[in-house]
């Protein structure tokens, strides 16, 4: 559901739109938007890069987000569109689904194809705009700038949250495969709601134990520090999959495991035989 405008900060970014968020007229977000939306449609540039950008605009009274795909920036991308892979009709599809299995996205409501002199391929969609959204990465940034650790309770609240979500994700048949913080959509003051980003990464198919762990793991990185990575470990599987061994054991084996014990001096095989962990004295979470 699109979050309306009622608060000042909604109405002064409403009109910052209005009034004077204009992109270069030159630049390819600014074309791409001229071509798709019509010309004339003030935009306010959220993020721009070689392989396209964000921007907001505003239609029927709402403010809505025009992303641009640039696939042309990247080999990988490039050779997969050869053969049929399309991520901006893979997003509204899934976008669809996830709904439907009652996951909180970003909803996408539309898509298309766009050919741009420098980049004949584009592609393009557009979604729900969250006036105060904030990606879970950021807002961790802004509120413990110091630390990687969930140290901050709100911060902590949300990481849970995020594990919460990756699980029932799992459960509902699907895989993200680039589940992290930065892919998670904060509104604050909703009650730790979060949002999921970037849809066209996902595949719907019920995750094996592997996968699983590999998810988890990756989303679990983005709060953990060597010193408490094992503490931290145990904890997120306990709460993702309570009692669930296998799952366990595949968050021990994992390369990101592997890789930040062994800047403490513990090697993987240690932790393969059955090597008892013991968080350290001066561990937070």
């Amino acid at each position: 559901m699109l979050i309306q405008f009622r608060s000042e900060q909604s109405i002064e970014l409403h009109e910052s739109v209005s009034q004077r968020a204009h992109l270069p007229a030159d630049s390819q977000l600014a074309r791409a938007a001229a071509q798709v939306l019509g010309p004339g449609v003030l935009m306010r540039a959220l993020q721009t890069s070689r392989r396209g950008g964000l921007g907001v605009f505003e239609r029927d009274g709402q403010l809505q987000v025009f992303k641009l795909m640039n696939c042309r920036s990247h080999w990988r991308k490039r050779f997969a569109r050869y053969f049929g892979w399309n991520p901006a009709r893979r997003a509204l599809k899934q976008s669809q689904l996830l709904q439907r299995a009652g996951i909180a996205v970003c909803p996408v409501t539309d898509w298309g194809a766009i050919p741009l002199p420098d980049a004949p391929k584009a592609l393009w969609t557009i979604g729900a705009y969250f006036p105060n959204g904030i990606t879970l990465r950021d807002y961790k940034q802004q509120l413990q700038p110091q630390r990687r650790s969930a140290a901050h309770p709100e911060i902590v609240r949300f990481y849970q949250r995020g594990i919460d979500m990756l699980r029932g994700l799992h459960q509902a048949g699907f895989m993200h495969r680039d589940f992290h913080a930065g892919n998670l959509l904060v509104v604050p003051g909703e009650a730790e709601q979060l949002y999921l980003l970037d849809l066209d990464t996902v595949t719907q198919r019920t995750p094996s134990h592997d996968r699983r762990a590999s998810e988890l793991c990756r989303y679990v990185q983005n709060f953990v520090e060597p010193q408490n990575y094992e503490q931290v470990v145990l904890e997120a599987a306990a709460r993702y999959a309570a009692g669930d061994q296998t799952i366990l054991e595949r968050l021990k084996r994992s390369r990101q495991v592997v890789a930040l014990l062994r800047e403490k001096g513990v090697l993987a095989k240690d932790i393969l035989r059955g090597r008892q962990w013991t968080p350290p004295q001066d561990a937070e979470f």
